[in-house]
């Protein structure tokens, strides 16, 4: 732990450069065109998997602030450069560096510009379609599950990895995965995920072209002259792939299991009965071991938001999301998830907490500070 430390200080002004997004590194990390009355904001960093950081954040806040007041723009497109990812997350190793560094304004700076973005992608009055083709997670899901249209391919791969590395699933995700019933619960907690059909079955898609087709629907999308040529477009598209026969994907074969398993009153209780099947049930079997492999703190701090957040409304839902991280970026367990994960990369880490001590609640206590939307 000590040479995860001393490395992260002896960068601490590359870090402090990197989370702050300083413009003149990254000039074009997000590239934006208009075509017509549309709009479309290209995530640029294909070598990061399209991870977002301060630059590309503050410029996505910016841009969609001034097409949202130009009445010669109608509606958006988000995409994703590279081919292999729409959009892998936030730059979590970054943000454990400047933990590490104890650099708690910059850490704050991220989180409020990035719950800033997927608020204002969640509350903009012309439709967005995110085209969320390749890796699709963390952050890339902040910034795309709230919108109103939502394509996936058979590339499309969705997780929300967080309980993995000691973190949570934050940027509003769990207003979404709170109201899927016990299938938000297993993505919550297991971080597993899902790829193409499933993404859509799932609903956290809602329409599905294969990867083939996408250049020829971006064009198609740019040519839109407002919501209703965008749904006619993207309703022919999905209409044209089969997705809605597909039935062999992993939902198809384990949605049943996956109500039963996760259907317990509490996470005690959930793993409790994973425990007491049949060493036969091999599924059952498998998420056992995912669950006894994730994060305890994580797992309860999870649990906590899914039975809190179904209720709330996004914004409420980010300012929780705020507290968490700004409290659980500096915990220890999130320093060993990353080195397990993503320095030493052993996928060893050694937690030192335990289930049935972890006090979730005080996570989500107010700080000094909240998150408000800019």
């Amino acid at each position: 732990m000590s040479r995860v430390l001393s490395t992260a200080q002896r960068r601490l002004s590359v870090v402090a450069n990197h989370v702050r997004g300083m413009s003149s590194v990254n000039v074009d990390d997000v590239q934006f065109s208009k075509c017509g009355v549309v709009g479309h904001a290209k995530l640029n960093r294909p070598k990061a998997l399209n991870s977002l950081n301060v630059s590309m954040l503050s410029k996505l806040l910016g841009e969609f602030k001034r097409w949202e007041a130009d009445d010669g723009v109608s509606a958006y497109i988000l995409s994703g450069n590279g081919g292999r990812a729409f959009c892998a997350g936030g730059d979590v190793r970054t943000l454990a560096q400047a933990a590490a560094c104890d650099d708690r304004a910059a850490i704050a700076e991220f989180f409020q510009t990035e719950f800033s973005v997927d608020h204002q992608l969640a509350s903009l009055r012309k439709p967005l379609v995110a085209l969320v083709d390749g890796v699709y997670m963390g952050g890339g899901v902040g910034v795309s599950v709230h919108a109103p249209f939502r394509v996936a391919t058979e590339r499309t791969h969705f997780a929300m990895p967080e309980t993995s590395i000691g973190f949570f699933p934050d940027v509003g995700v769990t207003h979404v995965l709170s109201r899927m019933g016990n299938l938000g619960r297993f993505l919550g907690l297991t971080g597993l995920s899902l790829r193409g059909c499933d993404v859509l079955r799932a609903g956290l898609a809602t329409h599905y072209v294969p990867s083939g087709s996408m250049e020829t629907l971006t064009k198609e999308l740019e040519a839109a002259s407002g919501a209703d040529d965008i749904t006619t477009v993207l309703s022919r598209h999905h209409a044209e792939s089969g997705a809605d026969s597909d039935d062999s994907s992993f939902l198809s074969r384990h949605s049943t299991a996956i109500e039963h398993l996760f259907g317990g009153e509490s996470l005690q209780a959930i793993i409790k009965n994973l425990e007491r099947l049949p060493s036969t049930d091999e599924f059952a079997k498998e998420m056992l071991a995912v669950l006894r492999a994730r994060c305890p703190q994580s797992l309860a701090v999870t649990w906590e938001q899914l039975k809190r957040n179904k209720d709330l409304d996004l914004h409420d839902v980010l300012v929780s999301d705020y507290r968490l991280a700004l409290r659980i970026v500096f915990h220890s367990e999130f320093r060993e998830g990353i080195r397990a994960a993503l320095v030493d990369k052993d996928k060893r880490p050694i937690w030192t907490t335990r289930l049935d001590t972890v006090d979730a609640n005080s996570f989500f206590e107010p700080l000094d500070v909240d998150f408000r939307a800019s």
